[in-house]
């Protein structure tokens, strides 16, 4: 199990952009954190991932456990050989290398046995196998983030993070993702942390939700009840009174029941 416990994120020594926040990514599951932008998400991979000082960041309060092991202050590849893989936003791609190249980078990092070389990847995607020695630069967006999931794949995490795996892409190349991460954690047992925009797509595949404001967990519960709660369904799904389609950006004042304050 992947457990974040009262973690706080500070960059530049003074900017607090994450506040006492606790989520849990049991062994097996698919749990999303959803949140306007600046809420803290990302902010969230970055501490677990190993990359925050990179961004002039730090934790100062709380711990990071894998399997009861902290990581919390970890180096990137020591977090990734502990089983833990971040696919940034747009995929993290090295774009001036040919999708094979890219792909054999995974199997650097792999942490099982590589005698399928990149079988695996071709299977899951055949198109990645027909544009093998094209450049990554070149992909269609949706090429890329299958490029990124296979090179992730290879690598064979126990938990794998994706931030925002939709941002860009055409509603059919969004289903085509949503139904191969479904598939990804049922077939191969790997635990999944999902920041997305896309709030109704992002529940209907996971069995657990968070959402961030401000930098803390507002609201969390099962995710069908999240689909089923009415400031959620207003503020997150775009519905408002009467089924009205609503967007959270366009509400400026709102009051939440007391569930939702911290």
């Amino acid at each position: 199990m992947l457990s974040i416990e009262n973690i706080e994120v500070v960059y530049d020594e003074v900017i607090y952009a994450v506040k006492g926040v606790s989520v849990k990514v049991p062994d097996g599951q698919i749990v999303t954190l959803l949140g306007p932008n600046g809420a803290g998400k990302t902010s969230i991979l970055r501490a677990m991932s190993g990359i925050l000082k990179s961004r002039e960041g730090e934790i100062t309060g709380g711990n990071i456990f894998l399997d009861g092991q902290s990581i919390a202050g970890h180096p990137p590849e020591k977090v990734r050989r502990a089983g833990i893989y971040l696919i940034p936003e747009g995929g993290g791609l090295f774009e001036d290398l040919t999708v094979e190249e890219n792909l054999r980078l995974g199997l650097l990092h792999s942490r099982g046995d590589q005698a399928d070389g990149l079988g695996k990847a071709w299977e899951w995607f055949p198109v990645l196998q027909q544009r093998a020695w094209v450049r990554a630069g070149y992909l269609s967006g949706g090429e890329q983030q299958m490029l990124a999931l296979a090179r992730a794949l290879l690598a064979r995490p126990k938990v794998l993070m994706l931030d925002e795996p939709s941002l860009g892409l055409a509603p059919l190349i969004v289903d085509e993702l949503f139904g191969f991460i479904r598939k990804i954690n049922e077939e191969e047992g790997i635990s999944i942390l999902l920041i997305e925009q896309n709030a109704r797509r992002a529940l209907a595949i996971a069995s657990y939700g968070y959402i961030m404001e401000n930098g803390k967990i507002v609201l969390d519960a099962p995710a069908g009840e999240l689909l089923q709660d009415k400031e959620v369904k207003e503020f997150y799904l775009g519905f408002g009174q009467g089924s009205k389609r609503r967007s959270y950006r366009d509400v400026k004042h709102y009051k939440r029941t007391k569930r939702w304050l911290s």
